[in-house]
């Protein structure tokens, strides 16, 4: 692994997302062994951090402990079915309480978020356009006030994003998406909640079926290359 020393706070977070991005981009292979005292050595850092952001990966799916060993799990199609359908679960609770509590001000967050999309498709950034899908989408917490269902979000949005963002390096027209968006919010606005929850199923179901064509893809190259 080609990975820089992180000499800042929150060390353990920082692990974390550098693993999580390693993970999530398939420059480390699902089954390799996740060793404390090899990684502490290539981030410069103690064990503490280490052992701080394999707990933290172990609780998103990502690693999975045998024995005394830690593991990389990587990213299957059933994760990617799972991540999508607990997106929809947890997105469907948070519009209803969102629109109930708030919509103008929801209505309005969108619209920042969809700026940020229009800035990010004209400047051609994938990783731009995917913070702001993922602002697009947390506005839906912000707003819903409910703390609980809020940190379920927060705790999986890592992940989330980062699987968006690799699925998008080789997305070269954004603007069906950011179309989507647009609907959703149009919808949001002005329309009926069941109307809403469906426009979010469809929307949900076709980021999914995006991320899941690029890990086929990817994982069909690899293939390729070990053969």
């Amino acid at each position: 692994m080609q990975i820089q020393p992180i000499k800042q706070d929150s060390l353990g977070v920082q692990v974390a997302a550098e693993l999580r991005r390693l993970i999530a981009t398939r420059r480390v292979d699902p089954g390799t062994v996740v060793a404390e005292e090899a990684l502490a050595a290539q981030f410069g850092l103690s064990r503490g951090p280490i052992r701080e952001a394999i707990r933290a990966l172990t609780s998103e799916g990502l690693i999975e402990t045998q024995g005394r060993r830690s593991i990389i799990r990587g990213l299957a199609v059933e994760d990617i079915d799972e991540l999508f359908s607990l997106r929809y679960v947890l997105e469907s609770a948070a519009v209803e309480w969102a629109m109930e509590r708030d919509r103008d001000h929801l209505v309005r967050l969108l619209d920042d978020a969809l700026a940020e999309m229009e800035r990010a498709v004209q400047g051609g950034s994938a990783e731009d356009f995917a913070d702001a899908d993922l602002r697009f989408h947390s506005s839906l917490y912000t707003v819903a006030g409910h703390r609980r269902l809020e940190a379920i979000w927060d705790q999986y949005r890592p992940g989330i994003h980062l699987v968006l963002l690799a699925s998008r390096t080789t997305y070269s027209d954004l603007g069906p998406s950011i179309e989507s968006h647009y609907r959703l919010r149009d919808l949001i606005s002005s329309g009926g909640l069941e109307d809403v929850r469906a426009d979010l199923a469809e929307h949900l179901d076709n980021a999914r079926g995006r991320v899941r064509e690029f890990y086929a893809t990817d994982t069909r190259a690899t293939d390729g290359r070990n053969n």
